[in-house]
């Protein structure tokens, strides 16, 4: 008799209980599945090569304590490639290597003698972005960098002219390693799930490169120095993600 009425209180039990179970069920599979898509998301390497045309504002050009008048640095071509790692989806950061093409740099002395070199640079940066999704495929993000700069130093050669002649004068070229930095904005978009293209600004300080010094001249003549070496660079380039 006892059993009788239990029979459909046991059975009433089971139905309450069946949505519960229902859920439990559901829940690994979303639970594991959300994982995964996370911990996908958060290992995603990617490799990028860009070009720049680069706009040289000139660097201040010493030779001793005098500066130097009239200076121009031309422009220039950049070439760059680098790895990075993409944490989240507003974070990420990268490694890059950045070579820039000799830019001659001239120059006019108080003593209205004409100096001209040319400058090639190296530079390495470990940047950090904050990407910014607005729409589909659009990226646009911010970034900074901190690295070194190694500057190649062409011979100098200065022309004096003392009428009627001309006296001609020259100084070695000479590497100098620098402290840089960057501050860049861009944007950047989905081709496809791995391929993204990406063009911006960039603004770099590479720190200060300098002459050979010359022996048998006032200490005032040793060498030159170009301080302040900086850039604006217009970029577009490319981010491979790698599977």
């Amino acid at each position: 008799m006892r059993m009788r009425h239990s029979l459909p209180a046991l059975a009433l039990l089971g139905l309450l209980n069946m949505p519960s179970i229902g859920f439990a069920a559901d829940m690994p599979g979303n639970y594991y599945a959300g994982k995964a898509q996370m911990m996908e998301y958060g290992s995603l390497w990617y490799v990028r090569g860009d070009v720049s045309f680069a706009n040289y504002p000139g660097p201040d050009v010493y030779c001793g304590c005098t500066l130097q008048n009239s200076i121009k640095q031309d422009p220039g071509i950049v070439g760059g490639v680098g790895i990075g790692y993409q944490f989240q989806r507003f974070v990420r950061m990268d490694a890059t290597f950045d070579y820039r093409a000799p830019s001659k740099v001239t120059f006019r002395s108080p003593d209205n003698s004409t100096g001209e070199t040319s400058i090639k640079t190296f530079v390495g940066m470990i940047n950090a972005y904050i990407d910014i999704p607005l729409a589909k495929n659009f990226t646009p993000y911010i970034g900074a960098g901190i690295g070194a700069a190694m500057h190649d130093t062409a011979t100098l050669n200065k022309q004096k002219v003392v009428s009627p002649l001309t006296q001609p004068s020259s100084w070695d070229g000479a590497s100098t390693v620098a402290a840089a930095w960057s501050v860049m904005a861009g944007m950047a978009y989905d081709v496809n799930p791995n391929l993204k293209l990406d063009g911006g600004y960039k603004y770099t300080n590479m720190g200060d490169a300098h002459s050979s010094k010359i022996t048998n001249l006032s200490a005032n003549d040793e060498r030159y120095d170009f301080k302040k070496l900086t850039s604006h660079d217009v970029r577009i380039g490319f981010r491979y993600v790698i599977d």
